[in-house]
């Protein structure tokens, strides 16, 4: 019977038990494939517990921009972060190397949450302190740019600050108009624009 090709953790296993494997070949390498099969429960375990040139053992681990792709579920419950369903692994690395949670309460925190559920351009129009009122913002999307409206509002509410009331609206017109602005013949000095302006 050929000897079996084994992965180097359970092969040094295998070497560290000489005295109880010593008529392994004449039971057809029982002891090689038992140590294979308890170590293939802790596979990429030699990964994260070796020392690297910038990481000392174990550490690999709670770093999530060279976390091993297998640990980055255990990685974000480390940072207490709930990855969103749908990243891919280099926008799942970003998500827990910049936790939500440590922006939340800013608009930005809110637009970032917001644009992951937006398809296309993912443009929002924003007006904080909505109405002259310091505790309101509204948040408007595209129609052809929000294919859940409902799930958009929940990643926004997830952002929002206390107390901050959020006026959430999908329209169907341009949400930015394209406008050109004339430059005057002195350098650095713009004409002002006004609504008329805008094309």
């Amino acid at each position: 019977m050929p000897e079996l090709t084994l992965d180097s953790y359970s092969d040094a296993l295998y070497e560290r038990l000489p005295s109880l494997f010593l008529d392994d070949e004449q039971h057809g390498f029982f002891g090689k494939d038992l140590c294979k099969a308890i170590m293939s429960m802790l596979q990429y375990l030699d990964v994260i517990t070796a020392d690297t040139p910038t990481h000392p053992g174990w550490t690999i681990i709670l770093d999530p921009l060279v976390c091993p792709e297998e640990w980055l579920p255990w990685c974000a419950q480390v940072y207490g972060v709930k990855v969103p369903p749908g990243l891919t692994i280099e926008e799942i690395r970003a998500y827990i190397n910049s936790p939500p949670q440590e922006a939340r309460g800013s608009t930005a925190a809110m637009l970032t949450e917001g644009e992951r559920t937006l398809i296309g351009a993912k443009h929002f129009r924003v007006q904080e302190q909505l109405g002259g009122d310091a505790y309101k913002e509204q948040f408007v999307s595209a129609t052809d740019e929000t294919p859940n409206p409902a799930l958009t509002l929940v990643a926004l509410t997830s952002q929002k600050p206390g107390g901050v009331k959020l006026e959430f609206t999908v329209t169907e017109s341009p949400l930015i108009d394209e406008g050109t602005l004339l430059i005057d013949e002195v350098p650095e000095t713009c004409l002002a624009a006004t609504l008329a302006d805008i094309t």
